[in-house]
């Protein structure tokens, strides 16, 4: 069994398999299909809340982030706090901008653990909003 593996490991180097890149395509199809599952759980939820932080979200040791959609009543925009793949600031609903208030972000990073990258993408859409 030990020499499959070896042949295994040799033919992909030998073939330019990049190991590396499969990895990161791996965890990238791990963390979308995280997120589109939350996303679907909350996108008919009226977004009532300033946030919400998933820790273990649906059973992994993932933690997801949620904002409510701008203008709209219902829906929040999901986001990893540390992603494993490349990009580092995953998120979905792209296209929808999302509400972050000054003191909603103080209190996630205050309890949550997030990228750097992440931490820069919220701070990109923080209101000047008083709760």
């Amino acid at each position: 069994m030990k020499l499959n593996q070896l042949l295994v490991c040799v033919l992909l180097v030998v073939s330019g398999c990049d190991i590396q890149g499969m990895k990161n395509e791996y965890a990238n199809k791990y963390e979308y299909s995280l997120l589109e599952a939350c996303y679907s759980r909350y996108k008919d939820v009226k977004n009532d809340e300033p946030y919400m932080v998933l820790k273990n979200a649906l059973q992994t040791d993932k933690t997801v982030l949620a904002f409510p959609i701008r203008g709209k009543a219902t829906g929040y925009v999901m986001m990893l706090a540390q992603a494993e793949g490349i990009p580092k600031d995953k998120g979905l609903s792209p296209k929808e901008d999302f509400v972050v208030t000054q003191k909603a972000f103080a209190e996630i990073k205050a309890t949550t653990p997030l990228s750097q990258e992440i931490v820069q993408f919220i701070e990109a859409h923080i209101v000047d909003q008083k709760e």
